[in-house]
């Protein structure tokens, strides 16, 4: 269960768009081409897809599908606020960057 969680994660912080040879820091923020609401917005929604086919995959335990639709029905829910701030050019992406921009 936790997978999922690192997974949505993965896909609102736009690691899926980097390239593996960017290694430091520096190389990404300086290399990382800005990502885009419909970008990140297609990846969510295949990721949605994805987690709603593995939810009538046998082997998976009645808490574990409960568990499932739960996070599915939250994840839809919260989608449209979740995918708004990509278009929005020098928006911090991470809680240093945003405790920098506070101060």
């Amino acid at each position: 269960m936790r997978q999922w969680v690192l997974d949505a994660e993965d896909i609102l912080k736009g690691s899926w768009a980097q390239g593996p040879e960017q290694s430091n820091a520096s190389e990404q923020s300086a290399a990382k081409k800005p990502l885009t609401n419909k970008e990140v917005g297609l990846q969510w929604d295949t990721f949605l897809q994805k987690l709603s086919q593995e939810m009538t995959q046998e082997g998976m335990s009645q808490m574990e599908r409960q568990c499932l639709e739960e996070f599915l029905r939250v994840l839809h829910n919260l989608r449209p606020y979740l995918i708004q701030c990509y278009d929005v050019e020098d928006f911090p992406r991470t809680n240093n960057e945003m405790e920098g921009a506070i101060r």
